[in-house]
């Protein structure tokens, strides 16, 4: 079809020189490169600019309506125009605003759907409607209007495409999807597992099929880049509607597992360490980066919930199934997620040499590890007070420690599920020297010196160390050895054996008895090569680990003196509390900053509340935490839904019956939760006056929650029957981290629950100043 000064038709890949907004730049490249996204033709900017000019519009109670309905259509040749469109057509928008104000265009009411072309009367009304939208936006600076065939869909939905995932995320429903767009319905949703370029669908449905490969084309077309997808499915087609950028990330209800850190930790890790190992998960997760620098490092691999330190398998999955290779390389044989990812051939084909770059690094990398932790360890000792210096050195140190960890966990993992495949990993694995073994079999010439001597067991029995000569000489030959050591070793708030003797001295009068190995097996024979190697990477990673910890004990060492001072100056209350701040913040009260101590009373009520939650190894990022306490959920009103973002508030609700420019009088912003049945762009303003909002329709990919992730206050939406029942003044807490608002009971709760999630090491004064106002909360 010819092009007119009003009209261009989508298909030819030249509508960006016209100035048009990107998503319809988009839709025309999309057009041009085979993509199937429905014939459309767009109005430009100079149509309405001429009908204002000529007066061809009048306003009637707010709406913009055409004097002429014929020569309207007339004018612009939209009855000949639009033929190859069909007799149902979508008027959508193509607003172009200023630059950081994209966002408010994604109101619902702004787009008119199954318009009969035939009718000019209801074609110039649906046009003129559309154009009316934009006076709610002073910033728009076009007025482009795209008509589109209306599709005949049986489903539609949106879907994110993002690189950091091997899963599109996707909400559907039956039918149309402009009131899931628009935020008016709750939806289905599923993640669709993304295909490579070459792949076949895998999807479990047909229009799941026929929507992998439609995503596939965009990644193919406009990069593996981060983009959401507003598609249509007719049963024999799908189409693409609508494609933009992501402004920001969806949140996912990630797993997180203990790896090796859990079982080298206590319970209730200290405050230090926890901060310590989650201000090093960008570096540690340059092991992958390496390997291939298309990762992201927009995922956190390392988090903290309720002062526990995780690991994140869902990333870690992530890459296995990018890679090709099976989970078992990358990380821990206990978790069903990773144990479930077989090896993809195709991908492994494509991807054979970044498998050779891992296995080559887990031969070789240990030794270059062991070496630095030595210049580390020598560094610690020519210590001079600068505790800038210590803390690299402890970071550093820690960074190789969980990289040696993964490092060899790349030949200990598949080799292992291999001999317990087989059955025969026990008959060797006995054989192993490990720490407990081996500390075992040292402690037993010193068992043997204190039966000969039956006086020495008062004192230990009462932890005491005895004073003979011969003793002594023997107890610090061990110490020697093993007092860099301790139990939940991985905590440097914890004792060294050198310091707490109780657990050695105990093993003394416990005379354990070693695990008898039993003679070999054929098939235990046939596969000692591969023990031999097995055994390679178990001895290099404990190398590692027992190299970190003397570390560990002279950085703990140089940290309790240095807390002796600041404890005497009085920056501190005792020695003990040194472990309650952060790396970060250490090096800040060693520079004259004093820690406030609303900021550390908070710090403490937080860790009482998590002394009483019992965190599972396998969680995912929306669990509840109430659900960890130790005495069980308590019986609670819990209004469910989806989480937008992070965050916890408590606070009071306001729900309002028209769009205030303000908060009602006494209404504090600092604990007001704003609940709305639908959210869109007229509620911008005074959400952002909000601690919290808890909205009762919507999906994640709808156009109201793009807006709330850009605003970045706590969220939760699909909240059935929130907007009837919580009224203003409602008492509740929102754990929008969660998903989920608790209403206040009449009696008070025990503990105050509080978000699962702690980011750190970042908990600053801001951050300090509201957990103290929580715990008053608290208090009273």
């Amino acid at each position: 079809m010819a092009q007119t000064p009003f009209l261009y038709t989508i298909g030819t890949g030249k509508l960006q020189k016209h100035g048009v907004c990107a998503k319809g730049v988009l839709l025309d490249l999309a057009a041009r490169r085979g993509i199937a996204v429905p014939p459309s033709t767009v109005l430009f900017d100079a149509a309405v600019q001429y009908a204002e000019a000529h007066d061809m519009m009048a306003t009637h109670n707010t709406a913009l309506v055409p004097r002429d309905m014929h020569a309207f259509i007339d004018t612009y040749q939209l009855f000949h125009a639009l033929t190859h469109l069909g007799s149902k057509i979508a008027v959508r928008t193509l607003f172009h605003t200023q630059a950081g104000a994209p966002l408010q265009m994604h109101a619902p009411g702004a787009t008119r759907l199954r318009i009969d072309r035939r009718d000019p009367t209801v074609l110039a009304t649906a046009v003129c409607a559309v154009w009316a939208s934009a006076r709610r936006f002073p910033q728009v600076l076009r007025r482009d209007v795209l008509l589109m065939t209306m599709v005949d869909a049986q489903h539609a939905g949106i879907a994110v495409i993002d690189s950091d995932f091997e899963d599109d995320f996707v909400n559907y429903h039956p039918g149309t999807a402009e009131q899931l767009a628009s935020g008016q319905s709750d939806t289905l949703h599923l993640l669709l597992p993304r295909l490579s370029p070459g792949e076949s669908v895998n999807a479990p449905l047909p229009f799941t099929q026929r929507l992998q490969l439609l995503l596939q084309k965009i990644r193919i077309v406009f990069g593996d880049s981060r983009w959401i997808v507003e598609w249509a499915d007719d049963g024999h087609e799908c189409w693409l509607i609508e494609l933009r950028h992501v402004v920001a990330p969806v949140r996912r209800n990630e797993r997180f597992g203990s790896a090796d850190i859990r079982d080298h930790m206590p319970e209730l890790p200290s405050y230090f360490s926890a901060a310590l190992y989650a201000s090093i998960s960008r570096d540690v997760f340059g092991l992958f980066t390496r390997a291939d620098t298309q990762l992201s490092y927009e995922r956190s691999f390392i988090e903290v919930f309720a002062g526990r330190v995780r690991v994140n398998y869902a990333l870690l999955a992530d890459i296995s199934r990018r890679w090709g290779v099976p989970g078992t390389l990358l990380a821990d044989l206990n978790d069903a997620l990773l144990v479930s990812i077989p090896t993809n051939p195709e991908r492994l084909r494509r991807r054979w040499w970044r498998l050779v770059f891992l296995l080559w690094e887990a031969l070789t990398a240990p030794r270059r590890m062991r070496k630095t932790l030595a210049d580390l360890l020598e560094r610690t000792r020519k210590h001079h007070g600068d505790l800038d210096d210590l803390i690299t050195v402890l970071q550093q140190a820690a960074i190789i420690s969980v990289q040696g960890y993964f490092v060899t966990a790349r030949i200990i993992g598949p080799l292992e599920s291999w001999m317990r495949r087989r059955r025969v990993y026990a008959e060797w694995s006995v054989r192993y020297k490990s720490f407990q073994r081996t500390i075992l079999a040292d402690i037993i010439p010193i068992q043997n010196f204190v039966d000969t001597r039956p006086e020495f067991l008062d004192d230990i029995r009462a932890a005491r160390m005895p004073s003979d000569p011969v003793f002594v000489g023997k107890w610090e030959e061990l110490m020697a050895r093993y007092g860099h050591r301790g139990t939940a070793e991985y905590d440097i708030a914890t004792p060294r054996y050198r310091e707490h003797h109780e657990p050695i001295l105990r093993r003394l009068i416990a005379h354990s008895t070693a695990i008898p190995t039993a003679r070999h097996t054929l098939r235990g024979i046939a596969a000692w090569p591969v023990w031999v190697v097995l055994r390679y990477a178990m001895t290099r990673r404990d190398a590692i680990r027992s190299d970190y910890l003397r570390i560990l004990e002279r950085t703990r060492k140089v940290i309790l003196q240095y807390a002796e001072r600041i404890v005497a100056a009085g920056d501190l209350p005792s020695q003990e509390v040194v472990w309650m701040v952060s790396p970060a913040e250490l090096v800040r009260i060693s520079h004259g900053w004093r820690m406030p101590v609303e900021m550390l009373e908070a710090r403490l009520a937080l860790r009482a509340y998590y002394s009483h939650l019992h965190v599972p190894a396998a969680l995912q990022r929306f669990d509840d935490p109430m659900r960890w306490r130790e005495d069980g959920a308590p019986l609670r009103v819990v209004l469910e839904g989806r989480s937008i973002n992070d965050g916890s508030v408590v606070g009071v609700t306001w729900r309002p019956t028209y769009n205030a420019a303000t908060l009602p009088p006494g209404f504090d912003r600092a604990d007001v939760i704003l609940v709305l049945r639908t959210f869109d762009a007229q509620w911008i303003a005074i959400a952002q006056h909000c601690a919290g909002i808890i909205v009762e329709l919507g999906a994640e990919l709808s156009h109201p929650a793009t807006i709330l992730r850009t605003l970045g206050i706590p969220t939760i939406m699909a909240v059935r029957s929130a907007y009837d029942s919580l009224p203003t003044g409602t008492e509740v807490t929102l754990m929008a981290g969660s998903g989920y608002v608790e209403v206040a009971q009449k009696s008070p709760i025990g503990l105050l629950p509080d978000a699962q999630h702690v980011q750190l090491p970042d908990f600053g004064a801001t951050q300090g100043l509201v957990l103290s106002e929580i715990t008053a909360r608290f208090r009273r």
